[in-house]
């Protein structure tokens, strides 16, 4: 691969983890699955760059059926700024193997999240630093497709997410100023994903897994001539990527002997 190639991406993708440190949305990454047989499961758990617990457990009750469930957590720690979440989600799908290791999964659910994230905007020339704070509730239907591959080694693959997200609550305040509701009462993101597992042991019961991936919306930014409620909501809108590892268990494989 051309160097200057690779530089080009990497400091792209260094750029939206700086600007998604700065979004009050906290995406789950969506949902992994590589089960192919009535009765298996995978659990899996694990840490996302912004601190973030993230697990989920998916299950294959009938030949090419799926259910699943997942959750997210990131407590205040007490710090005058912070990023608080809590979310879940859970859904149904099915899969369909290609052969030769490749399937198609595809899944749709509904979940629920509460986000409240503060922190402090540095000026730009001059002026004061200002500590604000975003404070959201919301509800989300999904639905997901996915293409894999797995081996002896593990699994690669990708994944491609449509959220539509209905707002409850979407607040803003900044020191000195009281708070007060943002103009979005939905939003639709795309979020795609791409994943590699890694086999621990023979059996491939227990994997390493990491994963990279972005949630842009798909809406563009407002004009704040008419309503400069539309900075914090343009805040909203900003792409975020994702970054996590984690383990996967997988209890219905039989073990090597």
């Amino acid at each position: 691969m051309n160097p200057r190639f690779l530089t080009r991406r990497l400091t792209s993708f260094a750029t939206l983890l700086l600007l998604g440190s700065c979004t009050v949305y906290a995406p789950m990454q969506p949902t992994i699955s590589t089960i192919h047989v009535k009765g298996q499961v995978e659990i899996s758990g694990g840490v996302q760059a912004s601190g973030r617990v993230e697990s989920s457990v998916v299950y294959s009750p009938l030949p090419n059926v799926l259910v699943m469930g997942a959750g997210t957590f990131r407590p205040n720690l007490g710090d005058s700024t912070f990023y608080q979440t809590r979310q879940w989600e859970a859904g149904l799908g099915g899969y369909l193997p290609l052969g030769s290791g490749w399937q198609l999964t595809g899944l749709a659910g509904y979940g629920t999240a509460h986000t409240h994230r503060a922190y402090v905007e540095e000026p730009l020339i001059w002026g004061e630093r200002m500590l604000e704070t975003y404070q959201m509730r919301y509800r989300k239907v999904f639905g997901q497709a996915s293409l894999t591959h797995e081996d002896s080694r593990g699994a690669v693959g990708a994944v491609y997410r449509l959220s539509h997200l209905g707002f409850d609550q979407i607040d803003y305040s900044a020191e000195h100023f009281p708070a007060y509701g943002l103009p979005l009462r939905s939003l639709v993101r795309h979020e795609a994903l791409v994943f590699g597992r890694r086999n621990l042991g023979a059996g491939g019961r227990w994997q390493l897994q990491g994963t990279l991936g972005l949630s842009m919306a798909g809406q563009g930014r407002h004009s704040t001539s008419e309503d400069a409620r539309y900075n914090q909501v343009n805040q909203v809108l900003l792409p975020v990527p994702t970054v996590g590892l984690g383990v996967v268990f997988r209890p219905t494989l039989r073990r090597e002997k």
